[in-house]
């Protein structure tokens, strides 16, 4: 769990969580997944093993609900699954603790940017059913979380690497410690003016991490993702936000490089913007860089 507002929620809640590869999911006769698809790559459960409910405001895709699923909830027209997840228990009227109402509140939250993005009236009702039951003084102190520095680092990182191409702003943050790290890179970058488009990768292990973000909900970042994934990884994702992964296990690093410039390129291609338009963020480019077509953070001329 990489994000630091979450890493706060668990302590404010005093929520237990084990680590999904630390399951023995075979001693459980019921099963939920919860925000993902059994069929998506990135989903946390062993190949093998088909849980009876799925609840999810993803779209589904080809083979992402398998048989065996006796309980699709698939909703998309939810922002947030925590969304899902309070209508449900209001529409049932069942008890709700605080503790429950407190952290979906703050998913529905955090998962629409505070109901501005991809939001529906049918958030906007879960939202209002949970906060009224919510301690807000713990919504309060996971939002305003305390970071280490090497979360600052990180902001540096981005920023230096970041290059725009016309509406769109790229950026490499090579090495990172947690995945997270990659999406909210991309909701950092966005709120830059004049940018429809915020586009970060980052590798944590032996996956590449990206995510990318739309300004607008009409552009469809989902299937931009993919003409940018291709058949390097998996991805997924909605109108306005997506992200994908790229395992690179044994790759070098000419190889790896090959790869974020293979994805960046097709990236440009699949929004239309001319690679010639590029400029960094900051500072100013190398000469040799720019004669190259490349800098340090491996975006493509």
């Amino acid at each position: 769990m990489g994000r630091s507002e979450n890493r706060a929620m668990l302590r404010q809640l005093n929520i237990q969580v084990i680590p999904s590869e630390r399951t023995d999911y075979k001693a459980y006769d019921l099963i939920a997944l919860v925000d993902s698809q059994p069929g998506f790559r990135y989903n946390p459960m062993p190949e093998d093993i088909v849980p009876q409910i799925v609840i999810d405001h993803h779209p589904p895709r080809e083979g992402s609900i398998p048989a065996g699923v006796e309980v699709p909830i698939l909703l998309e027209e939810y922002g947030a699954t925590a969304s899902i997840m309070a209508d449900l228990i209001a529409s049932n009227r069942i008890p709700i603790p605080e503790v429950v109402a407190t952290a979906l509140a703050y998913g529905i939250k955090a998962d629409t940017q505070d109901l501005g993005r991809e939001t529906s009236e049918a958030d906007i009702r879960a939202y209002t059913f949970v906060y009224a039951l919510a301690n807000k003084r713990i919504i309060s102190r996971i939002e305003t979380a305390r970071v280490p520095r090497n979360y600052f680092l990180e902001f540096a990182k981005a920023i230096e690497n970041a290059v725009i191409y016309d509406i769109a702003v790229l950026s490499d943050l090579g090495e990172i410690e947690v995945a997270d790290m990659a999406a909210e890179m991309a909701d950092f970058l966005l709120r830059l003016e004049g940018i429809r488009w915020s586009f970060v990768m980052g590798r944590c292990g032996d996956v590449l991490h990206l995510s990318l973000r739309a300004s607008d909900e009409q552009l469809n970042s989902g299937e931009v993702i993919a003409a940018a994934v291709g058949e390097h990884g998996s991805c997924g994702g909605h109108a306005a936000m997506a992200g994908g992964q790229i395992p690179v296990p044994g790759k070098s690093d000419e190889e790896v490089e090959e790869v974020r410039e293979a994805v960046f390129a097709a990236f440009l291609g699949a929004i239309k913007v001319k690679k010639s338009l590029r400029r960094p963020l900051v500072g100013v480019e190398d000469e040799d860089d720019a004669e190259k077509g490349t800098s340090r953070n491996s975006t493509p001329s």
